[in-house]
């Protein structure tokens, strides 16, 4: 069994297209259904139709079947809501559960665009609340019918075919407790169409009345078309006129079983107007049309005194299959035409002016006298001679009025008035559509259409044409031409506050004076008129002054900055702005490379990391290929190998990943240690004792760098030349010769300004003339300690001497370069002397 789906709270009921063109009715949501016509969804105005049911008990089960296709919704009465789109004609059952118990009023509305076109035995009702198998079913649950089941399941077309007309077959059968039906109930439905009011209230035992005009657009004849109608429907008490006046054709079992039983019509006539269609057409026949028509119901076959049978062509059959003798008996007085029996002076009278629509003769009083409303006019006042317009914004259907009786006339809907304030609009069709939301009427067509897309702003009800839809230009934008969809920024310089803008009609921009400009595409107001700004100046909107850039900010030099964020800074390839208004552009670092770039004031700049770990070997790096390595620790990249080495011995200091070179490898004065630099010299001292220094390092000039060692140079001594003196006597302490003696000795000596100094010494060597020798040295500072350190022919057999409390931080303090032999300085070379065998000790 299907399920309704898509359960919504009721809303108020307002007609409005919620939206242009959906692909069909499941895109239209609550209290709406989709009209195809306007390719809109449209909020029910109020039910087409209506059931109050019977005091329902808690968790009951309501059910009805359905079988158009078309878009429609169903309001429970209990808070839900259902649409339903139907895409077929088959007959679907649709269910409800209700929670709670009570009285329930089921409300539908939609619009059918196709019916099943089944006939004979197989015809399919639009819809129905009869279930055969189920007795204590749906049927029995309601109590009443309001509204008109034609608003929702009407005429299509003309008619003529059979997909065209929605049949009502079974459609209130076996409802026991239905009391009540509205004369409007199939408004809407016209022509005929087999089996179309088949069974509709059969078995309907509470019904009492059949209003005048209930079927008073069905016209033709159709086989089966009210074949038990009222079938068994006891408590009807009489038969309105005109009943069936429409039916002018005969067909098979037209009237089969239509009163059958109706044992409350005992004693009762047949209205004389009940088949006036059929008579005046000279009373057509078919063998089975009155097939046990009236059978049971207890309406008279022989007309009382004073009274004579109404002559109908039918009357005298006794054959079951025909009227088989009940007939319309009339009052037997001498009145003819539009007079009436005055039963006080017992004569004939003619009816009142302008009551002469009833031709009939022997009317038995004056109230059967009737005067005839055109559609369009209404009789306001009893005894008016003639009827009264409906006046604007009113319409009244055609009717027939008995003298002392009123018709009425109906208000258009929301007090519309009528299509060119015509007077007598016969229906609610000729009233002015009154539009819901983002609808306006279409005076050619008087209809509701949707406002051009862009101009749903105004959601106001009533609009009359499409200059009232209307398109909403927030601050900073502007309607360029009419009609067009959308509102566009005003652009640079020009400025509009927000405006609501007519179909039709334009919305205006300003613009700034004496060329002033903005600095935004979309300004509200002049205020944000600005003075242009040129060079490295920007507006500023506290001042309104153009002010400088910040510092470092100079490299956008363009006009009309607004704001300190448009300044830039312009960052070499290798440096970024690493902070937010940095002023100074920083290095990137090693593993990172930059491009140049230009970074606006309040911006940072990017770097861009090397992939896979790879690092740069340099603080400012330009691009990937810079990206070459990832040496780590105390090792660089050769690039001549491509591998990765280690740093020389005493130079594993500098740990940071990626050197590129061996000019990285580093010693590192750690904890407050800085390097001294100096100036090279070379030359010879003399002592009052003739004792001689050869000075070969550095003379501290009294600038330093912190954390790098400082690497001495090498130097050359050869045994050429010859001098002589006691070098060693105060340096080594006592000395004596000592024959064959041929050992060098080679030594590192610092000496501070004041206070003893500090050697390191080298004399595993054997000395020979001519021989040459390369001293490796350096000397680095830490806190208040100097470390020398002495290599001699690349031995890594490394020399130390420490001296503390004597830093080399002062002007004067030197290290010199030592040999127990004499030496004299030839030029740049340093040479020692030969004595044969005998050196000083």
């Amino acid at each position: 069994m299907k399920k309704l789906w898509d359960a919504f709270s009721f809303a108020i009921c307002v007609l409005a297209a919620v939206f242009s063109g959906p692909a069909f009715a499941s895109e239209c949501t609550g209290w709406s259904y989709y009209d195809s016509s306007l390719e809109s969804c449209i909020t029910c105005e109020n039910s087409g139709f209506a059931i109050t049911t019977t005091n329902l008990p808690a968790n009951l089960e309501f059910w009805f079947s359905m079988s158009p296709k078309g878009s429609f919704a169903v309001d429970w009465g209990d808070g839900n809501i259902d649409n339903i789109d139907r895409d077929n004609t088959t007959a679907t059952e649709y269910t409800h559960t209700y929670a709670t118990g009570g009285v329930k009023n089921i409300k539908f509305c939609g619009k059918a665009t196709e019916y099943n076109s089944a006939t004979g035995d197989n015809v399919v009702a639009a819809i129905s609340f009869y279930k055969s198998s189920d007795s204590q079913g749906s049927q029995i649950r309601i109590a009443s019918v309001s509204g008109s089941l034609g608003s929702v399941f009407s005429t299509i077309g003309t008619g003529i075919n059979a997909n065209q007309q929605p049949r009502f077959r079974s459609t209130f059968q076996g409802a026991s407790n239905l009391t009540t039906i509205p004369a409007t109930l199939f408004n809407g439905v016209s022509g005929s169409a087999d089996g179309m009011f088949r069974s509709t209230f059969d078995k309907c035992t509470l019904l009492s009345a059949i209003p005048y005009g209930l079927f008073a657009n069905a016209t033709g004849g159709a086989q089966n078309m009210f074949r038990s109608t009222f079938y068994q429907c006891t408590s009807l008490t009489s038969l309105p006129d005109d009943l069936f006046a429409g039916i002018t054709v005969a067909a098979n079992n037209e009237f089969m079983f239509t009163l059958f039983g109706t044992t409350g019509l005992a004693g009762k006539y047949i209205p004389s107007t009940a088949f006036t269609g059929l008579v005046n057409n000279n009373s057509p026949q078919n063998s089975t049309m009155w097939n046990r028509t009236f059978d049971t119901s207890g309406l008279v076959t022989t007309c009382p005194s004073r009274t004579h049978q109404f002559t109908t062509g039918y009357e005298g059959n006794t054959a079951a299959s025909t009227w088989a003798g009940y007939v319309s008996c009339e009052p037997n007085n001498p009145c003819v035409g539009t007079e009436y029996w005055d039963s006080t002076n017992n004569q004939c009278v003619s009816c009142p002016t302008g009551y002469t629509y009833d031709t009939s003769d022997t009317k038995e009083s004056i109230d059967q006298c009737k005067i005839r409303c055109t559609g369009g006019t209404y009789l306001a006042n009893i005894g008016d001679v003639a009827c009264s317009d409906a006046g604007v914004g009113y319409y009244a259907s055609a009717a027939v009025v008995a003298y002392g009786s009123t018709s009425s006339r109906t208000q258009c809907p929301y007090s519309m008035p009528t299509v060119n304030n015509i007077v007598n609009a016969a229906s609610e069709s000729q009233c002015v559509a009154y539009c819901l939301g983002t609808n306006y009427r279409d005076a050619s067509t008087n209809t509701c259409v949707a406002c051009p897309s862009g101009y749903d702003y105004d959601t106001a009800n009533g609009k009359t044409a499409v200059t009232d839809c209307k398109i909403r230009c927030m601050d900073g934008t502007y309607l360029p031409t009419a009609h067009a969809p959308a509102c566009v920024n005003v652009g640079d310089g020009y400025y509009a506050a927000a405006a609501t803008v007519a179909y039709g009609s334009v919305a205006p921009r300003e613009q700034c004076p004496n060329g002033e400009t903005t600095g935004t595409l979309n300004a509200s107001s002049s205020s944000q008129c600005i003075e242009l700004c040129t060079g490295a100046t920007y507006h500023d909107s506290t001042t309104d002054m153009c002010i400088p850039c910040p510092m470092g900010y100079n490299a956008h030099t363009l006009s009309w900055k607004t704001s300190a964020s448009e300044c830039q800074i312009h960052c070499v390839a290798g440096t970024y702005i690493a902070n937010a208004n940095d002023n100074v552009c920083t290095n990137v670092g090693d593993g990172y490379y930059a491009t140049a770039s230009d970074v606006n004031y309040g911006s940072t700049g990017t770097r861009t990391q090397c992939p896979n770990g790879l690092l740069t070997g340099t603080q400012t790096a330009t691009s990937s290929s810079q990206c070459q390595t990832s040496c780590t620790g105390a090792t660089y990249h050769d690039s001549t190998t491509g591998q990765c080495e280690s740093c020389p011995t005493g130079y594993i200091d500098n740990t940071t990943d990626g050197k590129n070179s061996i000019n990285q490898c580093q010693h590192h004065c750690n904890g407050g240690s800085y390097t001294e630099t100096y100036t090279p010299v070379l030359y010879l001292e003399s002592s009052s004792k003739g004792n001689q220094f050869i000075d070969t390092g550095y003379e501290i000039t009294g600038t330093h760098v912190n954390g790098t060692a400082v690497v001495g140079t090498a130097t050359t001594m050869s045994g050429n030349g010859s001098d002589s003196g006691n070098f060693f006597g105060n340096v080594f302490g006592p000395g004596g010769f000592s024959s064959n003696y041929k050992k060098a000795v080679f030594g590192l000596w610092m000496q501070p300004v004041s206070g003893t100094g500090k050697k390191a010494q080298y004399s595993g060597l054997t000395f020979t003339a001519g021989q040459q020798y390369t001293i490796s040295y350096d000397v680095s500072i830490s806190g208040t300690t100097t470390t020398a350190r002495l290599d001699v022919n690349n031995s890594n057999n490394l020399q130390t001497a420490t001296l503390n409390n004597a830093p080399f931080n002062t002007a004067g303090n030197t290290f010199k370069l030592f040999t127990n032999g004499g030496a004299v300085r030839n030029g740049n070379k340093v040479t020692v002397n030969n004595w044969g065998d005998k050196l000083f000790v």
